[in-house]
């Protein structure tokens, strides 16, 4: 008895010692590992240089802590990064591993900042290195033509592969994210969003009970927090498939001071005190649904340039508020959001809330008020129908 007892203590000592080992090996040859492999990939992916101060991992007790992580921006842009965070902290459930689930109970990311810039040339940053991105991940093309025989093995490889499994429990995010722009004429104009998000329940694989996880995002402009209020609240479903995504997000972005976006209004020919932004979006197996809208509030609204002159000419008068609902369909990788249409149905609308004025305007005489009506509520439900693709 005391014979066995002495083995099974030695067998618990030399697994322990293996465990510490090992913890020991990871911990001090990961870091090395992503400064080697992982960060010369990601600079080649995106174009541009990728730096992380510090990595620590504790594989025995599941912790994964990144400090100190920079993106920096491409060429001709003025600030020193388009990313930046202090730190990003995993803590993972290591008996999950067995199961071959990637479980994090918990994930923390302090002080995230994302800095959107347009240069003096009208360039955006970020469009910048997400098309690098796009690039790069796109396969290489073979310089000679296939043979036949090769083209069912071409096929096998195009298929999308599943994603990891994966659970992300709780997550608590702070950033802000800044705007600047070089190429407004009183260059450079700073925006900055103060955000936090918190999210639950976001995985690969599917939940107990059919749960969906879920995301809050709030927030609003630094040093005025009756500007830009963010409140959106999303649903998400198990992402089993690269094309199975659903989800449902809602919520509204409050009080935009259009003022600050003077020159991007300004083409529109429409001002206004200040703007509201309504999220009502679906999307199931990647498609978004019809009812799916991104509705636009213009506050006391008016109308500039040319759209002012013709709306004098029919007497269109601009109401207290304008809601603008534009229709959000097509997929997750091709979105179809039509702005402009959505535009001339408003106007349309305006037309008809004015019609007896506009009809005045045009037929002083009441004998051919009918005529002229007819006609143009004919003219209009023709314009619209093409409008819409009917």
């Amino acid at each position: 008895m005391k014979r066995k007892n002495k083995i099974i203590s030695t067998i618990v000592i030399i697994v322990i010692f293996i465990l510490v080992a090992v913890n020991i090996f990871i911990s001090f040859y990961a870091p090395g590992i992503i400064r080697r492999s992982v960060l010369p990939a990601a600079k080649q992916s995106l174009g541009v240089d990728v730096a992380i101060d510090e990595v620590s991992v504790n594989a025995l007790a599941g912790f994964v802590r990144l400090s100190g992580a920079q993106i920096s921006n491409p060429p001709g842009f003025q600030e020193p990064s388009v990313l930046s965070l202090d730190s990003f902290e995993l803590d993972i459930g290591v008996s999950s591993l067995f199961k071959g689930v990637v479980q994090v109970s918990k994930a923390q990311v302090k002080d995230l900042v994302i800095t959107v810039e347009r240069n003096a040339d009208g360039d955006i940053n970020t469009l910048i290195i997400g098309n690098n991105a796009r690039q790069a991940s796109r396969p290489a093309i073979a310089q000679t033509t296939p043979a036949p025989e090769s083209k069912p093995e071409t096929q096998k490889e195009a298929v999308k592969l599943p994603p990891i499994p994966f659970i992300l429990k709780d997550m608590r995010m702070n950033a802000v994210l800044k705007y600047v722009d070089h190429k407004t004429p009183n260059a450079p104009s700073n925006l900055v969003l103060e955000l936090s998000m918190t999210a639950n329940d976001i995985a690969t694989v599917a939940l107990p009970d059919n749960r969906w996880g879920s995301c809050l995002i709030t927030g609003a402009m630094k040093n005025n927090t009756n500007s830009c209020t963010v409140n959106v609240n999303s649903r998400i479903a198990p992402i089993t498939s690269p094309d199975k995504n659903n989800f449902d997000i809602t919520g509204t972005i409050s009080n935009i001071n259009t003022r600050e976006l003077a020159e991007l209004v300004s083409q529109m020919e429409v001002k206004s005190d200040s703007m509201d932004i309504i999220l009502n979006i679906i999307c199931r197996d990647n498609v978004y649904q019809n009812e799916s809208t991104i509705t636009f509030c213009l506050n006391n609204p008016q109308l500039t340039g040319s759209l002012e002159a013709r709306a004098k000419t029919m007497n269109v008068t601009m109401p207290a508020k304008l809601a603008i609902p534009v229709t959000l369909g097509g997929t997750v990788d091709n979105p179809d959001f039509r702005i402009h249409e959505a535009l001339i149905n408003a106007v349309l609308e305006l037309l008809t809330n004015n019609f007896d004025a506009t009809i005045k305007s045009l037929a002083p005489e009441k004998a051919n008020e009918p005529t002229i009506k007819e006609g143009i509520k004919k003219l209009r439900d023709a314009f619209k129908s093409r409008v819409n693709g009917q």
